[in-house]
């Protein structure tokens, strides 16, 4: 069965297609100060149900969106 993308590879493609969101989103001037203005901390998606995109219910999840956005982040 297909995920909810439609995309018959999406488990292959979904940490690069987020970073390609997540680029165009940080072009925005206003949107790049708010994550530049994280400075170094650690960015952590708090997500209880979510233990690929976020943290997971115990914090043990692989948080790609905080790593996908501190790399952003790096870039910038």
């Amino acid at each position: 069965m297909a995920p909810a993308s439609g995309r018959k590879d999406w488990l292959e493609v979904r940490i690069n297609m987020m970073r390609i969101v997540l680029r165009r989103k940080f072009a925005d001037p206003e949107l790049r100060d708010k994550l530049e203005n994280t400075g170094g901390k650690w960015l952590v998606e708090h997500r209880l149900k979510d233990g690929f995109w976020g943290c997971g219910p115990r914090m043990t999840g692989h948080n790609w969106l905080g790593k996908l956005l501190m790399e952003i982040r790096d870039e910038v």
